[in-house]
């Protein structure tokens, strides 16, 4: 049965949408092509009928998660945004968070097509806090280097506490509280 053109596009909207959510859940090597297809409500066939590849789907969905990072911050004020992002609901909810701390231990092992898509979309987060900096007053240099540094910090922060939370959870919240108020106290 052939498929139309607006059902296709919706497949493949809806098979985006479930691999960005379980490329940050489970990393890159954590995709189960037939789950995926499920919980998008389509067949394995479909899946292969949108992506060329297994290779190729992660590609898509590794971007779409990092679109959708970016696309959450310009009307954000920074403490805001801060308060968000370093927050244990953030933390514990990686399959709909920042697919840069979600991905950033596995991403230097990746084929150059996701290494790629990984450095562009930590690139536009960068240039989206720089203009947060800039929208603050700083200019230049410093703008480029308080957005390059509250990106270290944040993602480093987030990442280091999904990884104890289990463990450790006052430590985890220690990450998250104290990166937050040194940044605030760093951005006034």
């Amino acid at each position: 049965m052939k498929v139309s053109k607006a059902d296709a596009a919706r497949h493949r909207a809806a098979l985006l949408k479930a691999a960005s959510v379980q490329v940050r859940e489970l990393g890159f090597g954590g995709i189960n092509v037939a789950q995926l297809a499920k919980s998008a409500g389509l067949t394995h066939g479909a899946l292969y009928s949108q992506f060329g590849s297994k290779d190729e789907l992660v590609s898509a969905a590794c971007s779409s998660a990092l679109s959708e990072t970016g696309s959450r911050l310009p009307a954000t004020p920074l403490r805001d945004f801060l308060a968000r992002y370093l927050s244990e609901q953030h933390r514990d909810d990686p399959g709909h968070g920042c697919a840069i701390a979600a991905l950033v231990s596995e991403a230097g092992r990746q084929p150059g097509n996701i290494r790629s898509e990984f450095c562009s979309g930590v690139g536009r987060f960068v240039e989206i806090l720089e203009e947060k900096f800039g929208l603050a007053g700083m200019d230049g240099h410093d703008r480029r280097q308080a957005a390059i540094s509250t990106v270290a910090a944040i993602v480093g922060a987030l990442a280091i506490s999904r990884a104890i939370v289990s463990q450790d959870k006052e430590l985890s919240d220690e990450f998250l509280i104290s990166v937050k108020e040194f940044l605030e106290a760093s951005t006034e």
